[in-house]
């Protein structure tokens, strides 16, 4: 991807910030977040085969990380805008 795709990119994420549906996208993701994380702390044990209470953890635990991976890339692609903006005012 060239610079100028670069910048571009990376001003559309900004610009998406500010929509409404990014702003009811990254509620609902972090209220996800929120109760996947609530439900690690009360996997329930009782009667449960240890290899069973494993496998729940590892899915939920799998299901933060992609939830927040969500956030990752769109902060990633919004500092690569910006550190090629920067680069091309400094040349």
């Amino acid at each position: 991807m060239d610079r100028e795709a670069i910048i571009e990119r990376g001003r559309d994420v900004q610009e998406m910030e500010t929509s409404l549906g990014w702003k009811a996208l990254k509620a609902e993701l972090d209220r996800e977040i929120s109760e996947e994380e609530a439900m690690i702390q009360r996997i329930e044990i009782a009667d449960r085969r240890p290899e069973d209470i494993g496998a729940d953890y590892i899915a939920r635990i799998q299901r933060v990380a992609g939830l927040r991976r969500t956030f990752e890339i769109i902060a990633s692609m919004k500092e690569d805008g910006q550190r090629e903006q920067a680069n091309d005012t400094t040349l």
